[in-house]
């Protein structure tokens, strides 16, 4: 092949690099923007199950953990409990108090907001993790280690991980939870794509 061939592809190749390195910044400073302008609710929620708060009719689901799905039942020995109802129930505590705060970036594919919530005590989805009442889903590994060692909440006993039980049960899967906006998922996907075409 001709030195001409090679210097057009190299040339090609060079414009492709460079129009992923310009998206990949695009990225970055949608993410960026994506964190300024994050979105927050506070007030008095409801739960609509261990790890799902509603308010005024919108849902947010909280980031980084998955509790136990309402009909899922735990072991503790032989007896069996409705420990997805129990998930729910100690989130409704929380969310009744009135001092709960959720921020968050992106929606899931379900259309929920995923937020972080705070209150007075701190960050309740790390505590929900840490007390037991529901597992690291991409973050809050070491609240989950602390939980299982301690025996707390679903930990006291025999249980199937929500992901699996959904699974199981037919349920749509879920996978962890990244709050991403639309743009960032864009030029996500974009960048990828441009990657593809280089190599």
């Amino acid at each position: 092949m001709s030195r001409r061939y090679h210097r057009r592809r190299a040339s090609l190749r060079a414009r492709i690099l460079i129009t992923l390195l310009v998206f990949m910044a695009l990225g970055a400073l949608a993410e960026l923007a994506g964190q300024l302008t994050r979105e927050s609710v506070a007030g008095v929620f409801q739960a609509v199950d261990g790890d799902t708060l509603s308010q005024a009719g919108r849902r947010l689901r909280f980031s980084g953990i998955d509790a136990p799905e309402l009909a899922q039942v735990c072991m503790r020995g032989k007896t069996s409990w409705r420990c997805g109802a129990d998930a729910k129930a100690v989130l409704a505590r929380m969310a009744s108090s009135g001092h709960l705060v959720c921020a968050g970036v992106g929606e899931d594919r379900y259309g929920r907001l995923l937020v972080e919530c705070r209150d007075a005590e701190g960050d309740v989805n790390a505590r929900l993790v840490a007390q037991g009442w529901a597992v690291s889903f991409g973050r809050y590994a070491a609240e989950e280690r602390q939980a299982r060692v301690a025996r707390r909440g679903i930990w006291s006993g025999e249980f199937e991980r929500p992901a699996d039980w959904r699974e199981r049960h037919a349920r749509d899967g879920e996978t962890p939870h990244v709050a991403q906006s639309a743009a960032i998922r864009f030029f996500r996907d974009l960048a990828r794509l441009a990657l593809g075409m280089v190599l």
